[in-house]
């Protein structure tokens, strides 16, 4: 069965880690949704 898998994701703008140390996994037949802001700056 397929499946999903994230091991230790890290995302950084520029040189700012804003995500780090991200560990997950989806089986097969799960909707998974990740929500949070878009990342653009705001004033």
């Amino acid at each position: 069965m397929l499946e999903v898998s994230i091991n230790n994701l890290q995302f950084a703008y520029d040189k700012e880690l804003v995500l780090g140390g991200l560990d997950y996994e989806a089986k097969a037949g799960k909707f998974v949704c990740f929500l949070g802001l878009s990342g653009s700056k705001h004033q």
